[in-house]
């Protein structure tokens, strides 16, 4: 039914149905073929992350950078710059783009989100916090919102503060894999490795591509005691995000001291 409107909300909110089933060349197809797609930024940003998803990152920066020569502060197309920074790695630039958002919109919950996650993996734990405690504020029932934010209060050792978050999180979201993967973390920390393992495998079903759950997973059967599993979890971690230096690093501490 939408096919047959011509309006571009109608063209995104199909591209949106497409891109949730998992049909991104499906989701790619239409939008190259939609009317709109010149005229609206927004629908050229919906494109950029599919291709980001198709893992085509390069396309993705093409698209956006030509269609920022025409609308230079449309929000929707910052968004998916930043996104894209992310996805490379490039943490500089990501701060400098959703801070640049910030400036056009003060009330932009996702530019606080994404400044949130990048103060997060940088673990810079109070600007992450205030960021992603001012993205709640502003939308409380944010995609993901609450889980960051449990996840840094886990690595600040904040343990009751991050149970709360975790609760409060998968009551809105059961199926928030960071939550899970956050979770995960806290009872890692707190020695309770089976349980540990059983959200990090309930969050790679949810997220076969988040990378970060296979590091931990890697850590907790390493903790067991099952060094060969750990090797195996880390290469997939590799494979999903090759420009993370960590699972490297773990690789090379196993290996070290199992002198190899």
């Amino acid at each position: 039914q939408l096919a047959g409107i011509e309006s571009p909300t109608a063209h995104g909110l199909l591209a949106d149905i497409y891109s949730y089933a998992g049909e991104i060349e499906a989701t790619i197809d239409f939008l190259n073929r939609s009317s709109f797609l010149q005229s609206h930024p927004e629908l050229t940003s919906l494109l950029a992350r599919a291709h980001l998803v198709n893992d085509e990152a390069e396309t993705a920066k093409a698209l956006i950078a030509a269609r920022l020569v025409d609308f230079p502060e449309s929000i929707e197309l910052l968004l998916a710059k930043g996104e894209v920074a992310i996805f490379d790695g490039d943490a500089t630039l990501a701060t400098s783009v959703f801070e640049s958002i910030l400036k056009i919109d003060q009330e932009n919950d996702l530019a606080w989100y994404g400044l949130g996650r990048i103060y997060s993996e940088r673990e810079f734990v109070s600007e992450a916090l205030d960021s992603l405690t001012t993205a709640i504020e502003i939308n409380p029932m944010g995609a993901g919102y609450l889980g960051e934010k449990a996840v840094v209060e886990t690595f600040a050792n904040q343990y009751r503060a991050a149970e709360a978050s975790f609760e409060q999180s998968l009551s809105q979201q059961a199926a928030d894999a960071v939550a899970l993967t956050g979770k995960g973390v806290l009872l890692l920390k707190q020695g309770k490795l089976e349980d540990a393992i059983q959200q990090f495998l309930k969050a790679g079903l949810l997220e076969p591509d988040l990378a970060r759950v296979q590091v931990f997973l890697a850590i907790a059967y390493y903790q067991q005691g099952n060094a060969d599993l750990a090797l195996e979890t880390l290469d997939l971690a590799k494979e999903i995000d090759d420009k993370d230096p960590l699972p490297y690093f773990l690789e090379s501490t196993i290996r070290k001291e199992r002198f190899q």
